[in-house]
């Protein structure tokens, strides 16, 4: 497994999922690099892709994706089977507009899917998890202390603050995407997933143990999410009209 494969992994597994095996068309809203686009390509979907970077455009159509230097919604394409907002809506500001343009963009039965977190709903037992969890890392030498976010959290007192201070920033909350999809869209599936560990991967010191590292914290964020010992940072959710 290449280095950040299993990041892309995660998303893929909860694509797939809800998709048939083939044939469908995607839109894919802020692809970055283009490593799920590339993937979904491979599994024999057509995906059409946008990003608002042009060095991120860039290099997804090196891998051969047809990717879209633009900003959503102001993209003028249409029929998809799925729309794709992987780690994006919380930063499109005109979010009614934005998921308004992604409904009239699908195909009848088509889906909106969501991959996102809820940063701003994290209790302050699940943040000192995460905290002390980092710190032992980077005391082991796993994590590099150049990651000054990782290393200022690790090290806090109460990293509390550290944590809302570093997030929140014009971004929209998982609540309030929740509140604009029921709007918009008749049914809404709602689930928690792993995040932190989307921190912890870029952050690996050495490029070998990055997707060995990521996959094993996200397990470990899955079974005490399930166990309630700590609340999932990712939320997922899936929409269709009805």
């Amino acid at each position: 497994m290449s280095p950040d494969a299993f990041t892309t992994a995660y998303t893929l597994d909860y694509v797939t999922h809800h998709l048939p095996p083939q044939g469908q068309r995607l839109l894919e809203v802020g692809c970055g690099q283009g490593q799920l686009a590339r993937a979904l390509l491979d599994l024999g979907y057509d995906v059409v892709a946008v990003d608002e970077d042009h060095d991120a455009v860039a290099s997804a159509r090196q891998r051969g994706v047809t990717a879209h230097h633009a900003q959503w919604p102001d993209l003028n394409v249409s029929g998809f089977d799925a729309i794709l907002f992987t780690r994006s809506l919380h930063h499109i500001h005109a979010l009614r507009h934005a998921l308004d343009r992604a409904r009239s963009a699908l195909n009848p039965g088509g889906s909106v899917m969501v991959e996102d977190f809820r940063y701003s709903d994290l209790d302050g037992r699940t943040i000192a998890w995460f905290a002390g969890t980092t710190r032992l890392l980077l005391a082991t030498g796993v994590l590099d202390r150049r990651d000054e976010w990782l290393t200022s959290l690790s090290q806090a007192g109460d990293p509390v603050p550290v944590w809302r201070a570093n997030h929140g920033h014009d971004l929209h909350t998982a609540d309030e995407i929740d509140g604009v999809l029921g709007e918009v869209f008749e049914e809404v599936e709602r689930v928690g997933c792993a995040y932190f560990f989307r921190y912890i991967s870029r952050a690996v010191s050495t490029a070998a143990q990055r997707a060995k590292v990521g996959e094993a914290f996200a397990a470990l964020e899955e079974s005490l999410a399930h166990s309630n010992q700590i609340q999932p940072l990712g939320q997922r959710f899936l929409a269709r009209s009805g």
